[in-house]
């Protein structure tokens, strides 16, 4: 019998609900860590140390990676470490929670290699205005329509 039959239909909401249980002690926080199965959720917790940063990305898990890039407390000097990450859905995510960014993660994705990433950043408000006019000029017409459109 497959063992995937057998795992309960509601227990990717349990996991979550712990992932984000303010009360959930760190041992039990990094066990989270080893959770295939889920969308990442642990990583998008506000109480992240620099240790169970530097943990989740030297686990490379593509969940995890994006939930941590979707992160809003998450220190400039990771943010900027993500920006180098193979993976572009990570990069991606980085630019749409760009609020607090640093520029200097702005400006390493403005010459992104992956257009999908530099669509993001020009329909971001928060990204300044001369990396606004360097998009304009972008060898992608759909990085350019998306900053004529926003």
């Amino acid at each position: 019998m497959d063992a995937d039959a057998l795992t309960p239909v509601h227990l990717d909401m349990v996991m979550d609900g712990l992932a984000m249980n303010s009360a959930l002690p760190e041992s039990m926080i990094r066990r989270l860590f080893a959770w295939r199965r889920g969308r990442g959720k642990v990583a998008r917790r506000p109480d992240l140390t620099e240790d169970m940063i530097a943990e989740i990305i030297a686990i490379d898990d593509h969940w995890l990676l994006h939930s941590l890039a979707l992160n809003d407390r998450l220190p400039d000097r990771f943010r900027i470490r993500l920006a180098a990450h193979r993976d572009s859905a990570v990069r991606s995510a980085l630019v749409t929670h760009a609020e607090t960014a640093p520029r200097e993660m702005l400006e390493q994705l403005i010459d992104d290699p992956e257009s999908q990433v530099r669509e993001y950043l020009a329909q971001g408000r928060h990204t300044p205005p001369d990396l606004r006019a360097r998009l304009a000029v972008d060898s992608d017409p759909r990085v350019r329509a998306a900053l004529a459109k926003h």
